[in-house]
């Protein structure tokens, strides 16, 4: 029963991670390497979808960064 089972410490910490992240991105949603970072972690859940529309953010708000558009490039490949 999922609803009794208790989490493995690694699913405690991406969870923080990510909890930490979106309070982050509510402060800055303009900073391109946040959006990123939470691009990785999503793909990193297999919510890759969710992951591809941060990477996404990322390049909006800097269009010139290359580690940005590495990112994009990186998940796209993750996603199919």
């Amino acid at each position: 029963d999922y609803i009794n089972k208790p989490f493995e410490e690694e699913e405690l910490e991406l969870t923080l991670e990510r909890v930490l992240e979106k309070k982050a991105l509510e402060r800055e949603p303009w900073n391109a390497s946040m959006h990123e970072n939470a691009a990785m972690m999503l793909s990193a859940l297999d919510r890759h979808e969710e992951a591809m529309a941060e990477a996404g953010e990322a390049i909006r708000f800097d269009p010139e960064s290359p580690r940005a558009r590495e990112t994009y490039a990186t998940l796209a490949g993750r996603a199919r």
